[in-house]
This record gives C-alpha cells, structure tokens and sequence, in this order.
C-alpha cells in the first residue's frame, strides 16, 4: 500500500482543511504527511452542505493546490484514494446487536466476518432516508459472558455482538459528494469527531473511558469511547460562531467586530466581571461594556453546550460506559477562556484539553489544527491495509478540475483506443492456471453455501436501533 496516496478533506463551517500523505506504518498515525493547507470555509452551515457550488469550489481549490505541490516535488504516486467528513446532524448512530449460533465450534475471522455482515444488511433493510456509513464493533460475548480479550478460537454455543452503527443521511452525503469533481469522489465517509479522536486521544484515555468534545465553528461533536472502541457519537449544531453571534447580537455590532471581543476578552472570573472593559473598534470607534453582559451572554451559550454534552455522556453511560468518563475539549471553541471550568461543573466530570503530538514538520497545535483530515487518512490507512492490488484507485492529478468549469467529454475514438490499450491480450500459458484458479472458486463457493446453511434462520436481532435522541430538538433550532 506503500504507492497510494490519501487525500483528507475535512469540510468545517469556518475553515476547510486538506492533508496528503501516504501510509507508513513507523510513523505517528500510520502516515507520511507530505502536504497540508486550509482555507476559509463556503456553502457550509453547522457542519453541513447548503451550497453545493460555493463548497465545490473550495473542495476543487484544495485538491489542486495539493496536486501541485505533489507534482512539483514528484512524490505524487500513480493511485490515489479521497476521503471526506461528514457533521452537523447529518448522522446518526445506533446500537444493533446480532447473534450467531457456534454449535460448540471455535470463532474465526470468517465467524465474525459473517456476522457483521449480517449486522449491516439488517440495519440496511429498514433503512429509509440513511446509509449505512460505518459499522463498528463495541463488544463480543460468548454464552452471555463478555469478553474482555480476543474472542478468536474461543468456542461456545453463541456468538453474541454488540456494534454501532453509524448511519448518514441521505440527502446530506448526497450534497457531500455532489459537491466534489466528478473525477475525484471520496471514496469513504467518515465522521468528524471519530476521525479527531484517532488522533486528539490517547490509547489510554480511549481504552479506560473519555468523551471527546469538539467544540467547532458550527457545531459541536461529541465522541465517547471506552475499551478502546468508539461507544456514542453526536453532533450538535451549535459552535463558536454562535457565541460570536450571540454577542453581536446582544452588543449591537458586527460578527467581525464580536469575534475580537470573545476571543480578546472571553469569560472572566467574577471580581474581573464587575469591571468595564474598553475597546477599539477597526472603524475606529470605542465599545465601552459591562464585563457582567458578557459573560452573561457567554456562558448562556456554553451552558447549553455543556448540557448536551451531559446527555451525551448519560446516553453512552446507559450503553455500558464506566460513570467516571474523563472529557478532553478540543476544537476553536475550546480555546475560549474558562469554557472548560462551565463544562466541568456542569458534568461534573474530570475536564482537560486534548493533547496530540507532533508529526513530520506539523508541531502540536498544528496537528490539533488538522486533527480531522490526519484522523480520517489515519482510519483508511487501518482499513486499507491490503495488498496493492485490492486498493481503490482514482486518477487524481491531471483530471482533477474546479467543479465551476463544465466537465469536457472525452473524444470516443481515444476512448476507444484507450479500452484497446488497457486491454491485456489473451496468454495461450496461463489458461491451465485460469482453469485451477476457477475451480478453486467453485470449490470454495460450495464451502461458503454449505457455512451459510449452518446458522440459516437462526439469526435474531436481539436489540433495536435507537434513534438520534436529540433530532427534533435539533431541528427545532
């Protein structure tokens, strides 16, 4: 896999961010990042596509400039694979769990290959207005009793597992991937909050329990995870920019103008908010105001922010995590003064801030920066890891356009002889070898039919999915 390229494009409300790099496995995150860059985001709203062209504009400018680049230090490989974020509400995840009957044999890769298989096409089947994205395991048990270590080759009598299901919605990746070139769609989705915790947690801190809070400018997502695996995931559609506009709002003035004084005043303490601050304006005019009315109006909005974050953390304590998660905030938002003590107190629950470290010429805060295109590149890389055939390809260089210009159809006769050219002539030796690799497909298909009889109908789903406890909530705002 050591040829591919990933491209990374983490699509933000505020700034959009690409990362390029190829898989190397001596590296912090699995990845050789050979190029990075971001912009200011556009078409984008908590977190989801409302203009398709304005994001494909700045979708098309990032690959360019990361093609570019590449060209020009000729260490663009011939394959590459693209891949995109998904926030906002425009997911949902559930819990789903299936149960295969071992009949006393032990567990393979083909056992749980199977039943995750099932897992997907029974979420799938009543599926509406979603596609399933991700589907993950939580935990495995054999005969009831959990299983803390690796369930292969033990054996029982059933297999029980326990997944979550991450589901986008329709409408929303269909906007997502309408939005790239018709020579570059992502060949993966995946979301924001899973793919920065790859790389804003540590194994400690994902194994023992921690909710990661992503604090954007848009929305705020929120991943909780134990035992190593992703339990809970959500996205609210309320940011950083919202308190900007709160404050504009409240103080009568532009959002520009209210995004000085949030970040160059923020939350003060209690004696510092009887004073009354003075600032001066790039119009050249003087705000006087009450350090009492901003924080008011602040930590109104952080409050509700924490309050989600309570529920999330009390719908992933139902689903079996420990009582005492840790919470690590990262994101814009959380470099907000004081936004950690508010959480804290609200949850009640330990309070830190990410910490991710150094990769290649990114420093840490860089790194924190670019958390989502490095972890979403980071999750392919673990997901790929095939030989280099069975790697998806796209042509990335030379075909990638800006999705304003029209595409250009391409000649037939050159079409034609392209299909000739690719086309490898018949090899009169190889026939017998044809011959021995077809028969070792019949046989290994009769293999799979008679695997399949084994547990046919016996398959139950024992759980149901739950719903995004928040969506009409949401949707009300």
């Amino acid at each position: 896999m050591e040829n591919n390229m990933i491209i990374a494009i983490d699509l933000g409300t505020s700034h959009s961010r690409v990362v390029a790099g190829t898989p190397a496995p001596d590296k912090p995150y699995g990845l050789n990042i050979l190029f990075y860059a971001d912009m200011n985001s556009q078409g984008m709203r908590r977190g989801a596509v409302y203009n398709k062209d304005e994001v494909g504009k700045v979708v098309s400018n990032l690959l360019l400039a990361a093609d570019k680049k590449l060209n020009s230090t000729k260490k663009r490989p011939a394959k590459s694979a693209i891949v995109v974020n998904i926030g906002g509400t425009g997911f949902t995840s559930s819990i789903l769990k299936k149960s295969l009957p071992l009949y006393g044999q032990p567990v393979t890769t083909r056992t749980l290959t199977a039943i995750e298989k099932m897992a997907q096409e029974d979420k799938q089947s009543y599926l509406i207005e979603e596609d399933i994205l991700h589907t993950s395991v939580i935990s495995y048990s054999i005969d009831n009793e959990p299983s803390t270590d690796d369930v292969l080759n033990r054996s029982g009598n059933t297999l029980e597992a326990k997944f979550l299901c991450i589901c986008g919605k329709k409408k929303n990746v269909s906007s997502i991937i309408g939005s790239f070139p018709q020579k570059s769609v992502p060949t993966n989705i995946y979301t924001s909050a899973s793919a920065k915790a790859l790389v804003s947690l540590s194994p400690a801190q994902r194994r023992n329990g921690v909710a990661l809070v992503d604090m954007g400018g848009g929305t705020t997502s929120i991943a909780v995870f134990y035992r190593d695996a992703l339990q809970y995931e959500i996205s609210v559609p309320i940011g950083s920019d919202t308190i900007t506009h709160d404050i504009a709002v409240g103080f009568e003035i532009s959002d520009a103008d209210a995004e000085r004084i949030k970040c160059g005043v923020g939350i003060v303490g209690e004696q510092e908010a009887k004073n009354t601050y003075m600032v001066k304006l790039p119009s050249g005019e003087s705000l006087e105001f009450s350090g009492a009315k901003l924080n008011f109006i602040i930590r109104a909005r952080v409050e509700e922010i924490g309050a989600y974050v309570y529920t999330a953390i009390q719908e992933a304590i139902k689903r079996g995590c420990p009582r005492d998660l840790k919470i690590a905030l990262a994101g814009g938002g959380a470099k907000l003064h004081g936004v950690d003590k508010i959480i804290q107190s609200q949850t009640e629950l330990e309070t830190m801030f990410a910490s991710p470290i150094g990769i290649g010429s990114l420093n840490a805060e860089e790194v924190g920066k670019y958390a989502g295109a490095i972890g979403m590149a980071s999750i392919w890389v673990r997901e790929n890891d095939v030989p280099q055939e069975e790697q998806p390809t796209l042509k990335f260089a030379e075909e990638v356009e800006p999705a304003v210009k029209a595409q250009q159809p391409q000649d037939p006769a050159e079409s034609a002889k392209a299909s000739e050219q690719d086309r490898a002539p018949e090899q009169p030796a190889a026939k017998q070898e044809t011959k021995k690799h077809e028969m070792e497909a019949e046989a290994n298909k009769k293999e799979g039919e008679a695997h399949n009889s084994w547990f046919k109908n016996t398959i139950k789903v024992i759980g149901k999915s739950f719903n995004n406890m928040m969506d009409d909530d949401f949707n009300s705002k």
